[in-house]
């Protein structure tokens, strides 16, 4: 025990030397925090773009799962003994069309997530750049759905049609996992083994992929560029900026965290006063703690939304401000007077 002592105080040494040794990037991720506050402020109809852009989603998953059933029952129905349910046969073309529907489902739903990122990022952006004396921002909300459609429907679809391909993978290898569950195929351990790995590694490369998108489509807002160069640029300038992405990732992580705990159990300690002190609800409702425990799920998912809008604010005004950061290197770093006023003082220490 005394050893183990030894070493968390070791620990703890270097953890608060590299706290001194990274001060800068911590009060740049805190001001990047604060300055997605003064965004959500100054633009306050952008808390209304993932709500909305979650019913347009409900209203396609709806449209999806209706022409679905229709597809699934182009079929001949067979009849199996006494049970009321009858099972489907179908053709391979009819197979074929199943899973060509389902590559089409999760791409529309990869573009409508695409063309919300991209909406928020580029109102991030022209907020971004019109700081300062003599600049006003006008209707960033309709200009960045009018940049969307008008200029860059190819590469957010391009980047929607990636991420799908990467989730129609994973489907098949749960596919398959399930095949062979019903089979007996998994008593082989050398093939659940694999099978087990390339679903692993599916996942950790969508979680990368997303990443990759969200930022791309950053940077398409900030350059006009298609997606593969917009691409590039973002990864070559988070790679470059790898002390900086992390420390505001981590510390913004935690921002949001916070909030959708706060959202969540304050709805639910409101909500539980409602119900266990007002009437009609003290006398109707026999189990408080079960409504509860549905309203925090309900409001959590409902913060979850919300807080989307810091992070997304966050990244944007990052790529901005490292963007920003490099057009000014041969200007003697002077802080430009176009950007936030909470940045302004880290181009001078750069």
């Amino acid at each position: 025990m005394l050893y183990i002592a030894y070493a968390i105080w070791g620990i703890l040494g270097i953890c608060i030397i590299g706290f001194f040794c990274m001060f800068d990037k911590i009060r740049l991720a805190i001001a990047i925090i604060k300055t997605a506050t003064l965004y959500v402020r100054d633009v306050p109809l952008c808390m209304l773009v993932p709500p909305i852009a979650t019913i347009i989603n409900a209203i396609y998953w709806c449209v999806w799962l209706f022409g679905l059933v229709y597809i699934y029952s182009v079929g001949t129905f067979v009849k199996k003994g006494n049970s009321p349910l009858a099972s489907v046969e179908w053709e391979e073309n009819t197979k074929y069309m199943l899973w060509y529907y389902l590559f089409g489902g999760l791409w529309g739903n990869a573009f409508i997530q695409a063309t919300t990122q991209f909406i928020l990022g580029s109102t991030v952006c022209m907020w971004y750049f019109t700081q300062g004396e003599g600049m006003e921002l006008h209707r960033p909300i309709s200009r960045s759905i009018y940049r969307a459609f008008r200029y860059h429907w190819g590469s957010l679809a391009f980047g929607a049609f990636i991420l799908a391909v990467v989730q129609f993978i994973q489907i098949v290898l749960e596919y398959i996992a399930e095949q062979m569950k019903r089979t007996g195929a998994d008593k082989n351990k050398v093939l659940k083994c694999i099978v087990d790995c390339l679903r692993c590694c599916m996942l950790c490369f969508e979680r990368f992929i997303k990443f990759l998108n969200k930022n791309a489509y950053i940077q398409i807002a900030l350059e006009g560029k298609n997606f593969i160069a917009a691409a590039k640029d973002a990864m070559e300038a988070i790679w470059a900026n790898a002390a900086r992405v992390s420390f505001i990732n981590g510390i913004g992580g935690a921002f949001i965290f916070v909030g959708k705990a706060f959202m969540a159990i304050a709805t639910v300690v409101i909500c539980y006063l409602i119900i266990t002190r007002a009437e009609p609800y003290k006398s109707d409702v026999a189990a408080p703690f079960l409504s509860c425990l549905i309203i925090f799920f309900i409001s959590y998912g409902t913060a979850c939304i919300f807080m989307s809008v810091y992070g997304m604010a966050m990244d944007s005004i990052l790529l901005c401000f490292i963007h920003d950061e490099a057009l000014q290197k041969g200007r003697g770093n002077v802080a430009p007077k176009h950007c936030p006023a909470l940045l302004r003082e880290f181009f001078a220490k750069e």
